[in-house]
């Protein structure tokens, strides 16, 4: 198939996501979604795999949203078979179910269009925390919060909170320095195992979009992300009678254009400013972090 096919591929894929979603078709839009980003990764499409990232979360939001509306939450600890009926709703996974029975019974109610949020837990630890645990077909989220106050009831905030739990871990355990294709791979896996988490795909749409190296491909996902954009307002008109006015500039950042003015008289006030940790991302990353704490 022809790279150009391949596209249109691609394209005609999100298009019919993107119409099932505003029909409220959440199965159906995340499905032909899914196979198109699978299919612009197989390419090394990441501009279209950031088009495709949004409408992809939003059909798995709104599936997540299905299950929550249900209310309550379902212990399930009896081994599940294939082909059992499964009711709307969310469910708690727990011993002697582990981890790969979470999966199983989660991928067994898509596969039937039944709207359902899985978390999986295995035995509490002796610090008296209880350990989640969610995978993929080559990686394993774990991470521990502090038990529901009913381990035996636990209530619907208790087990959103333990679904974001684990996709937030899955974005910390990622290894920064990986390669950029290697780094969306891990993206792209740890989403598989916890598909419900929108800044798990916030984060890959990220990547996707840094990872463009081609200007003309990079301009192009700009620009479809303006025209996503509502009309701004129109603004007031501009009086323009304050051009004929003595202006002063503020100059921030490079000296050398406010010595500029300077020498040609013109009034100006500079302001010595320099980037946050002289402008490294990583270092600005975790003083954002620390600042939020």
């Amino acid at each position: 198939m022809s790279p150009a096919t391949t596209a249109r591929k691609i394209d005609d894929l999100l298009s019919k996501a993107e119409k099932s979603l505003k029909r409220k078709r959440y199965f159906e839009a995340e499905r032909m979604a899914g196979e198109a980003l699978l299919i612009a990764r197989q390419e090394r499409d990441y501009q279209r795999m950031a088009t495709i990232i949004r409408p992809l979360q939003k059909a798995r939001q709104g599936r997540l949203a299905l299950a929550v509306d249900i209310g309550g939450v379902t212990i399930l600890n009896v081994p599940f078979t294939e082909g059992d009926e499964i009711e709307p709703g969310n469910y708690l996974v727990r011993p002697p179910m582990v981890g790969v029975d979470g999966r199983r019974f989660r991928l067994a109610a898509f596969a039937m269009d039944v709207p359902v949020a899985v978390v999986c837990h295995e035995p509490i630890t002796q610090l008296g925390l209880c350990p989640l645990v969610a995978l993929s077909g080559n990686v394993v989220v774990r991470t521990k919060i502090d038990p529901p106050a009913d381990l035996d009831r636990p209530d619907l905030d208790w087990f959103l909170d333990a679904l974001e739990a684990l996709g937030d871990w899955a974005i910390q355990s990622m290894d920064t320095q990986l390669p950029p294709e290697r780094f969306i791979d891990g993206l792209l896996s740890r989403i598989d195992a916890v598909p419900e988490h929108a800044p798990l795909h916030e984060h890959l749409e990220a990547a996707c979009a840094h990872v463009e190296t081609r200007c003309s491909a990079a301009a192009a996902y700009v620009g479809q992300r303006l025209q996503a954009l509502d009309a701004p307002s129109p603004l007031p008109p501009v009086d323009l009678a304050v051009l004929h006015q003595p202006l002063q500039a503020i100059n921030v950042g490079l000296e050398s254009f406010a010595a500029s003015l300077t020498a040609q008289d013109a009034p100006v006030i500079h302001v010595d400013w320099r980037p946050p940790a002289g402008g490294n991302e990583k270092l600005m990353s975790i003083l954002e972090r620390m600042k939020r704490r």
